[in-house]
This record gives structure tokens, C-alpha cells and sequence, in this order.
């Protein structure tokens, strides 16, 4: 995790040192929204589900919003889960599952008219869930969430890209039934459909 928070802060200042000149113009130049789908492995497969929206300015900063959420958990309590061994729960089939939102704020590397690179990282807060759909039973925490991100956007229309890439969740501190943010944080991959003028 200190890696991609390294490697992505890093990139973002070389990015900026070489704009100086553009990094005070703060004028409205677009703006986009996108639905978005997560996936993550730590704890068997795990499906988010969410969308995200910003402004665009003239120095390529962008500052919005976002919100994701749980839609499918694939058995991740078996045997191959990092809490396969939870015992002080009485019922093991529980589900991981997490709603969060916050501010997003990122900077866009334009390589090209076609392809852009952004360097993100997003705040917010939430919980994360152990939750039981057969017997209706749920465990839950409220958490801080911070994610630093770095995607790619390949355009297809002069307003509508399709972005992919990968970041990190990392959850604030938490406990339940005795787990704490080290046994839920995990790394993530994603993708969606943008669409706007940036």
C-alpha cells in the first residue's frame, strides 16, 4: 500500500512541477459522470457497484464526488477467505460487503487527444458489513475510507471514454467481532463508462 501511495504522489508532483504555469488557472473548462464497477479478491470475489462525477478546470485538476457500494459478494467466507476462522460468530456464511462516499480529487495526464492518464485519490466515510442474507442477521462498523487511485481513459467520442485501472481501499479504524481495517482493506480493480466534456 506505501508503494502505489508513493508511486501515485510522485507522478502527480512530477506532473505538476512540469505545468507550474497552468496550475493557478482554476477556470471551469468541463466536467463528467460515470457509473463504476469494483472488484476485489481479498476475501473471495467481491462486486461494487457505484458512480462518480467531477469539474474539470483549465490546469487539469478535477474535484467531485463518489459513491460505491456492495451488489455482489461471492461466498466470501470460505475456506479461502482471511476470516475463514472467525468462531464468535454463530452463523459462518456472512457476506463482506461495504457502502461508502466522499470528495474525490485527482489531476489528468493528457498523453494524447485519445488517451488520458489520472492520478486520483478519493475521502470519505461509511461502513463495512458482515451480513448474512439467510438468516437476516448483519454486523457492522462505521469507517473513514481513503483511495488513492491511477486509471487510464481511452476515448471514443468526444464525450464518452472508457476507463479502467486499479487503486487501493483502505479503511480507517474499525472493529467487528474482533477484526480490525488490516483484515477488510484490500486492493481493487475498476472500470466504467464516462461520459462529459474534459
Amino acid at each position: 500500500m506505501k508503494t502505489l501511495y508513493f508511486l501515485s504522489a510522485m507522478l502527480l508532483l512530477s506532473t505538476a512541477l512540469n505545468a507550474q504555469s497552468k496550475l493557478t488557472d482554476f477556470r471551469v473548462s468541463g466536467g463528467f459522470g460515470n457509473p463504476v464497477a469494483g472488484f476485489n479478491f481479498k476475501n473471495g470475489t467481491t462486486l461494487n457497484m457505484g458512480g462518480e462525477g467531477a469539474v474539470v478546470f483549465a490546469n487539469n485538476i478535477f474535484v467531485g464526488g463518489f459513491g460505491m457500494g456492495t451488489t455482489s459478494a461471492n461466498n466470501n467466507m470460505n475456506k479461502t477467505s482471511t476470516l475463514s476462522s472467525i468462531s464468535t460468530l454463530e452463523h459462518p456464511n456472512y457476506h463482506i460487503e461495504s457502502e461508502y462516499g466522499g470528495f474525490w480529487i485527482g489531476y489528468i495526464i493528457r498523453l494524447n487527444k485519445r488517451f488520458y492518464v489520472n492520478v486520483s485519490g478519493k475521502v470519505g466515510s461509511g461502513q463495512v458489513l458482515l451480513n448474512n442474507h439467510d438468516i437476516q442477521t448483519t454486523v457492522y462498523d462505521k469507517v473513514s475510507v481513503i483511495k488513492p487511485q491511477l486509471s487510464v481513459d481511452v476515448k471514443l467520442l468526444s464525450i464518452l471514454a472508457i476507463t479502467v485501472g486499479g487503486g487501493y481501499t483502505h479503511f480507517g479504524n474499525m472493529s467487528i467481532k474482533g477484526y480490525g481495517a488490516g483484515n477488510f482493506n484490500s486492493s481493487e480493480f475498476f472500470a466504467g463508462i464516462k461520459m462529459g466534456w474534459w
